[in-house]
């Protein structure tokens, strides 16, 4: 297969292409050079480089390789620094010559298949789920109604100031999450992505709101036991797929790792501060571990425990709160005063 071109390509940050240039070839010459003088074919500003700085042979079936034309500096390839190189073979055709990187383009290399676009739909209007400013306002629109909703629910008085309160804490918090995140994708991938990771937010923190809810009216309805790591569980659950999400977006981890680090991360933490709250709790003789949230009675599909076992429970509660009193007193004693 007779090569008829080649194209040369200067990379940037994040492997983008500064510039590219195609260089014909012929049977006769099938050389090219690289350099800062006007004499090269191919001329890069870079004071690192010599005049003619590497001459660059490409054989018929499409092999590329560049030969060091007496430098200083010499090229670097695969990471390693490499003087005096002659026929040094470029197999993903990437070499960097002084402080500049390129790539060597051949008609025989191979890409990968066109990928289909998603951002468009049908008629070629955009399609609401890649809408992504659309879903952001939406999101948006149901995180601030939760708040609201909520914030209504905990204000005795006063509802509007404490609802106003609340709405400009929370997103105050998106904001600066949303802004961290893309702050990150800018210098990782050189894109800022604002409406995606604002999508992210709004949404996996409306949904978590909503499955607490549902959990906590179920358990009500069902007069289920309580769980107290319930809400650890799911918070840790929205936790990691909440910077997942972020990861995936803002970096170029495989998906492998981000989960790995997603699953990690949030467990530690999580289980640090389970932890240190337990010994608080265990101190504070007044703590009660059971927070039932209160509905209407008529949503209660099942009914509760007789007064007796109630009462029963009761006197559980104040024979661990006096064994919480005597370890709180046994920690806080001082040996030496004891002498």
């Amino acid at each position: 297969m007779t090569i008829d071109a080649v194209v040369v390509e200067i990379l940037g940050n994040h492997d983008r292409v500064c510039f590219r240039t195609r260089i014909p070839l012929s049977p006769d010459a099938r050389t090219f050079t690289v350099g800062r003088g006007v004499q090269a074919d191919v001329v890069v500003d870079d004071a690192y480089l010599a005049p003619l700085h590497a001459r660059f042979d490409v054989d018929a079936e499409g092999a590329v390789t560049v030969t060091d034309l007496g430098t200083v500096n010499g090229m670097t390839i695969a990471g390693r620094r490499q003087r005096g190189a002659v026929n040094q073979s470029l197999a993903d055709g990437n070499v960097q010559l002084g402080r500049t990187r390129l790539r060597v383009r051949t008609a025989d290399e191979s890409l990968a298949p066109e990928k289909p676009d998603l951002e468009l739909a049908g008629d070629g209007g955009p399609s609401w789920i890649r809408n992504w400013s659309g879903m952001a306002a939406a999101g948006g629109g149901l995180f601030m109604a939760l708040v609201t909703y909520s914030s209504w629910l905990d204000a005795p008085r006063d509802t509007a100031s404490a609802v106003v309160t609340a709405l400009v804490g929370a997103l105050a918090v998106a904001s600066a999450w949303i802004a961290a995140w893309a702050f990150l994708g800018r210098i990782l991938l050189g894109e800022w992505r604002w409406m995606r990771h604002a999508v992210i937010f709004y949404w996996v923190t409306a949904i978590y709101f909503i499955v607490e809810g549902f959990l906590n009216l179920g358990w009500f309805a069902f007069s289920l036991p309580p769980w107290q790591l319930r809400g650890t569980l799911i918070a840790l659950v929205a936790i990691a797929i909440i910077l997942y999400l972020h990861l995936t977006t803002a970096s170029g981890l495989s998906r492998r790792l981000a989960i790995v680090l997603t699953c990690v991360l949030p467990a530690f933490g999580m289980s640090a501060v389970e932890w240190v709250k337990e010994r608080s709790q265990a101190r504070d003789v007044n703590y009660i571990g059971v927070g039932y949230q209160v509905f209407p009675p008529a949503l209660r599909l099942r009914s509760a425990v007789d007064l007796e076992s109630f009462f029963g429970d009761a006197q559980q509660l104040k024979a661990g709160s006096d064994q919480k009193r005597k370890n709180a007193r046994r920690e806080s004693d001082d040996p030496e005063d004891e002498e």
